[in-house]
């Protein structure tokens, strides 16, 4: 077994081991970093928004602070600023034009995307004990895009939180509590799954349960 299939299997193994002792009825994942690998595309995306040509040493510093940043869990503004902060000095103004044109490439990037067999199949089983929804900074109609084409055929039943349109601010603390509410199940039996430092300062807020997993990082 390669790396990265361990590395995914192991990750995916212990929340569904956690599903099934602690008898959790309700499981909410952030989308980005624990089903879905955006990593790649959000580092192709500055440096096309930026027009920043591949395999030079401006683009390793730019691909280094956008792991940083999704690390820590910001939005693309606060990315822009420490992409900007480690590159070149930029306006404010040309820092909200480059996040625009970054979110753009980012659907058209996710035009025919899915989820890869692993996540695939570590949904269906975790769908065997528990109501699933997902929730992301990204659009709501791109994750639900993805999903429907991850199951083409009688595709689950999975809620999605997100934004409604590229220039929407997000507040994930509210869409978690949304998730939670909208589930109808106890906070003692739900799970909240993240990859990112601010995945976890989010379930504390809403005293969820947690578990940290990082599939995608090798």
């Amino acid at each position: 077994m390669h790396d990265k299939t361990r590395r995914q299997t192991d990750a995916y193994q212990e929340v569904f081991a956690k599903v099934k002792s602690k008898h959790y009825r309700f499981v909410c994942f952030d989308f980005g970093g624990t089903l879905f690998d955006f990593t790649p595309l959000h580092v192709s995306a500055f440096l096309n928004a930026m027009e920043v040509p591949f395999d030079t040493p401006l683009a390793s510093q730019v691909e280094s602070a956008v792991r940083s940043a999704l690390f820590r869990g910001v939005d693309s503004f606060e990315m822009m600023r420490e992409v900007a902060a480690q590159t070149q000095k930029m306006d404010e103004q040309l820092c909200r034009d480059i996040v625009l044109k970054k979110r753009t490439l980012i659907e058209y990037y996710l035009d025919s995307a899915i989820l890869d067999p692993n996540a695939r199949s570590f949904l269906l089983r975790v769908m065997n004990y528990a109501h699933v929804a997902v929730l992301s900074r990204g659009l709501v109609q791109s994750m639900e895009d993805i999903l429907a084409r991850t199951f083409s055929v009688d595709p689950p039943s999975i809620r999605v939180y997100g934004r409604h349109s590229l220039d929407e601010r997000v507040d994930k603390c509210a869409l978690l509590e949304t998730a939670l509410r909208d589930s109808g199940i106890p906070k003692a039996a739900s799970l909240y799954v993240g990859d990112a430092q601010v995945d976890r300062l989010l379930a504390e807020a809403v005293q969820l349960n947690f578990i940290h997993i990082q599939p995608f990082e090798f």
